[in-house]
């Protein structure tokens, strides 16, 4: 049964979500908590337990534990029914538990607390993925009745992140494999590391680089290094993607500066790249092209021309800029209109958990109109030319999922190079660790899919 914590009293069973059974053997009131200590625990300093003197939890009483439990009520079967084909389980909890479901990797579970409906998600502690001591409640089976599509939507939608979240921590902590340093070219100690340009090329680090590795690998920004034992002679790491590319001088001496900067001798080798790839390059950003030659003492810089509101993305129709601007205009606005809408609204708080899942609504809108504002100034840069994939988002989703892939790249990279950034907001050098996780589709998913189908299927 379900009571609330202050109605907890000696020789009660609780049951905590993610921590299992525990026989109340002390208890103590501090102000608004419920401080217990489980059977075995109870001369600890530190309680085993503590409640929120309004919370609600389990208990099982002596003389409760063989008392008949009834089968699930239409609402809740209608719930089970719903969730098992897409791969959840259900439980019958036994000695008056709470029954539940959970998904096809145990990371997300509903539970049927009385009349409530309950989701717990794993989170990730010290000692693994565990179960919160407490969960969202969804609301009461007639509350999810009302509004039972969305709501399966929405559990389905949570799994699903809870099982990108997993996988993305595993890959993570899997520690990386070393390079066989064996085959690294042996130039002699103490030769300064060269920053070496050429069209043919690309950007290598050449010289004594062995010595300097562990700070090679530590650069994100201008360049991100990789290393190869296939390089030319003398060198031993790459930037990707830079054959055949135009490489701004200054960009190399800065390579440099940064090198000379953290204690590594550094020079620069760079071939000027031919005029005519020069020269096509550099109008195709509007300037005018750059003529150097291997150490040249003055560059002349590139001076961009202000883009067409239509740019031409080589055969086929022009980009409409205007276009894709007023789109994510349209997208910010819809954000701006709802989340003053949730932050205006009347609501009843007059319990604890009203007045919190009401402050959780005014969160989440004003979040929303932070990210409208963001969209607001990306649409102005669509519209002279700039951020062309920015152009692409029309959908809060699509915000969403690029704000996450974002946050859990600045945290791949944070842990891969050990760098940490108090502001916590995105870099440009946390997009080459940025990965996304493939989505999962179910056996028995497909099964049902051919079976609704069934003469429509193509066999050929």
């Amino acid at each position: 049964m379900r009571i609330e914590a202050s109605a907890l009293r000696i020789a009660d069973v609780v049951r905590v979500p993610g921590y299992g059974e525990g026989e109340v053997a002390r208890r103590q009131e501090a102000g608004p908590e419920i401080r217990v200590w489980f059977r075995g625990a109870e001369g600890d300093d530190k309680p085993s337990m503590v409640f929120d003197a309004a919370s609600s939890v389990e208990v099982a009483r002596p003389g409760d534990l063989f008392r008949f439990k009834p089968p699930l009520v239409p609402r809740q079967q209608r719930i089970v029914d719903a969730l098992t084909p897409l791969g959840w389980t259900f439980h019958a909890a036994d000695s008056g538990g709470a029954d539940h479901l959970h998904d096809a990797i145990d990371m997300t579970r509903v539970e049927f607390q009385g009349d409530r409906v309950v989701a717990f998600v794993r989170v990730q502690t010290d000692d693994g993925w565990t179960w919160p001591a407490s969960g969202l409640v969804l609301g009461t089976l007639d509350e999810f009745a009302g509004d039972f599509e969305n709501q399966i939507n929405k559990l389905e939608a949570t799994s699903l992140l809870a099982q990108w979240e997993r996988e993305a921590s595993d890959k993570s902590r899997a520690k990386a494999k070393v390079p066989d340093t064996n085959g690294l070219p042996r130039p002699v100690k103490g030769q300064p590391v060269i920053v070496r340009y050429s069209e043919s090329e690309g950007v290598l680090l050449c010289g004594d680089t062995k010595t300097h590795k562990d700070i090679i690998k530590a650069l994100v920004s201008p360049y991100r290094f990789r290393y190869s034992r296939k390089l030319p002679q003398g060198c031993a790491w790459y930037v990707q993607r830079s054959r055949g590319t135009v490489q701004d001088r200054d960009k190399l001496e800065s390579v440099v500066a940064l090198l000379r900067g953290r204690g590594v001798p550094s020079e620069l080798d760079y071939v000027a790249p031919d005029s005519r790839t020069a020269s096509s390059v550099a109008e195709r950003h509007g300037g005018v092209g750059r003529q150097e030659t291997r150490e040249a003492a003055t560059p002349l810089r590139v001076v961009a021309a202000e883009p067409s509101p239509a740019e031409v993305r080589g055969p086929g129709r022009p980009a409409d800029r205007q276009r894709q601007a007023e789109k994510l205009r349209d997208v910010a606005n819809r954000l701006i209109a709802e989340a003053d809408e949730a932050i205006g609204m009347n609501r009843n708080e007059n319990t604890r958990r009203r007045a919190a899942m009401a402050s959780n609504i005014r969160g989440r809108a004003y979040s929303n109109k932070v990210i409208a504002g963001a969209l607001m100034l990306a649409a102005d840069e669509v519209a002279r030319g700039e951020l062309t994939y920015i152009a692409r988002l029309t959908t809060r989703p699509q915000i969403d999922d690029l704000e996450a892939e974002l946050a859990e790249a600045r945290r791949a990279r944070e842990k891969q190079t050990g760098e940490r950034d108090s502001r916590g907001e995105p870099d440009l050098a946390d997009i080459p660790f940025a990965r996304f996780s493939g989505l999962v589709v179910w056996k028995d998913q497909l099964i049902g899919l051919m079976g609704h189908a069934g003469d429509r299927l193509d066999a050929g």
